[in-house]
């Protein structure tokens, strides 16, 4: 800053009238360099062959951070290691070091900054802690199976996220219930928001239709088998009796 912006020279003639001299006339020599410091306690300014020491006292200046934010300071867990950032730093200003460990797993952290800037002209800028948030990764709940009996064997989906115990073995038709359960709750969350959920699982009994071509050929001699046709798909293992 140039401290011609607060000095006022004037010519004063004889009769006691007052001329304003232009600052585009003025030279001002600093103490040191030429630039005012907060260390200065004097300069010199010229005109023309008049010079005189004024004393000044020297303020530091503030910095404007009303737009410094943090950011990435809300995410989701992924399984990397997150430092959140300082933006909209004003010119003057730089972080020397973020403070915090780098975060990875599920919570909540705090992290800090030590910023570089002039610290002969300004006063200390000041930055809040922040509070990094991970939160928990989610898990999609699978919904409710039902299908008609095949005879084929079933097995529940899996996953490298979760685990399942069954209620029982699921062979025949009828309902069956499936536990999920999360390998790693503290970084994951299912949809309802807890670490495990029921899976229903429901068999239907298949649809046979048995035709016999002539039953009252039949109904009274039981010791012959009668002939019949079976509409639908037996499944492989099973017979009728």
């Amino acid at each position: 800053e140039s401290i011609k912006d607060s000095i006022s020279l004037y010519l004063i003639h004889n009769d006691g009238t007052e001329l304003p001299i232009s600052k585009n006339d003025m030279d001002v020599q600093y103490q040191s360099g030429d630039s005012l410091r907060c260390s200065h306690t004097s300069c010199i300014v010229s005109y023309g062959d008049f010079q005189e020491q004024i004393p000044i006292s020297v303020t530091p200046a503030t910095y404007d951070t009303s737009g410094v934010y943090w950011d990435e300071v809300d995410i989701s867990y992924d399984g990397e290691a997150h430092t959140p950032i300082l933006k909209g730093l004003p010119s003057g200003i730089s972080v020397k070091e973020y403070i915090g460990a780098p975060a990875t797993d599920a919570g909540e952290y705090t992290f800090s900054a030590k910023l570089a800037y002039d610290e002969e002209n300004y006063n200390p800028p000041s930055i809040p802690e922040c509070v990094l948030r991970i939160r928990k990764a989610t898990v999609p709940i699978l919904d409710d199976i039902s299908f008609v009996y095949s005879g084929d064997p079933f097995t529940p989906p899996t996953s490298d996220l979760y685990s399942y115990t069954l209620s029982e073995e699921i062979k025949v038709s009828g309902e069956y219930l499936v536990r999920y359960n999360l390998e790693d709750s503290a970084n994951y969350a299912f949809e309802n928001g807890e670490s495990s959920f029921t899976l229903k699982v429901n068999i239907t009994p298949a649809e046979l239709r048995v035709f016999v071509s002539d039953f009252k050929l039949y109904l009274f001699e039981r010791e012959i088998s009668p002939e019949y046709t079976v509409e639908g798909n037996l499944a492989e293992g099973d017979s009728l009796n």
